[in-house]
């Protein structure tokens, strides 16, 4: 018989970007996402995620969090399953530093985005200079490490493929009709 979780309700939002603002303080990642039938209304559907705390401290902290969003109603609801094995002094280190992983900021993906698309930079190292010097312009509050950009540039590629702008698709235009042109003057 499967177990039952207690998930607890912590906080209802009416819109993303309050869910976002809960979320900012709180050190989580994605884990898993997948659509259900909603709760409430029963007739439309609801996206339900989860997430999981990422401690430096204790790599197996039981928390987790339950997203759900009826996508008619445009609702938010928040869970909560367990509590931390560190408290919060443990969070921050001696330095004031919180022990805590932090993942890629909405706002920063968003810069990404922007700077290869307008910038026609595919580097993740000419991304990272881009993001740290105009951090304030792209409302950063923390910028992530060069192997967090890598990492997302990697995933991106992986995700969309490698052609991130027109010159991409010119220069894989003109590979092609090369390799056309040689195999013509073969035959």
């Amino acid at each position: 018989m499967p177990k039952i979780l207690n998930w607890k309700l912590t906080q209802e939002c009416s819109s993303e970007s309050s869910l976002n603002q809960y979320f900012s303080t709180k050190c989580t990642k994605m884990t898993t996402k997948r659509s259900i039938t909603c709760n409430s209304c029963k007739t439309s559907k609801m996206s339900q995620s989860f997430r999981t705390c990422t401690s430096k401290l204790y790599r197996d902290c039981p928390v987790k969090f339950k997203i759900e969003c009826c996508q008619k109603e445009s609702f938010y609801r928040i869970f909560q399953l367990n509590v931390h094995k560190c408290s919060e002094k443990e969070i921050l280190n001696e330095n004031g530093v919180d022990n805590l992983i932090r993942g890629i900021e909405k706002n920063c993906k968003d810069a990404i985005e922007k700077i290869i698309y307008e910038k026609n930079l595919t580097k993740p190292k000419k991304i990272h200079i881009e993001v740290t010097l105009k951090q304030e312009e792209y409302s950063i509050t923390q910028i992530p490490s060069l192997e967090k950009i890598q990492n997302y540039i990697k995933y991106r590629q992986q995700k969309i493929g490698d052609v991130n702008s027109m010159e991409g698709v010119v220069e894989y235009l003109e590979t092609l009709t090369k390799k056309v042109n040689t195999d013509d003057d073969k035959v």
